[in-house]
């Protein structure tokens, strides 16, 4: 009965120290899955950034190459009224 009460005790104490290797394992492999995410994400978050800010400056350009067309546009409808 006391080898048997010792085998048990040695299977448990084993299954203990397999059961908090596998934990540590488990967590060492999520925080490499957490800096990969990270990593990524910021890839995609610097990506999102340069394309709105390219959409940005150009939907400016066109705002600005309307405006100055119009004004060019005005300036010459003035003039021709002027010549009248």
């Amino acid at each position: 009965m006391l080898v048997l009460t010792h085998i048990r005790d040695r299977m448990l104490s084993h299954s203990h120290y397999t059961l908090v290797y596998a934990a540590s394992l488990a967590t060492e492999v999520e925080c490499q899955l957490w800096e990969e995410l990270e990593k990524h994400l910021d890839k995609l978050a610097k990506k999102f950034i340069d394309n709105a800010t390219r959409e940005l400056q150009e939907n400016m350009a066109r705002n600005v190459s309307k405006k100055v067309i119009g004004h060019v546009h005005d300036n010459m409808r003035f003039q021709m009224s002027m010549r009248k």
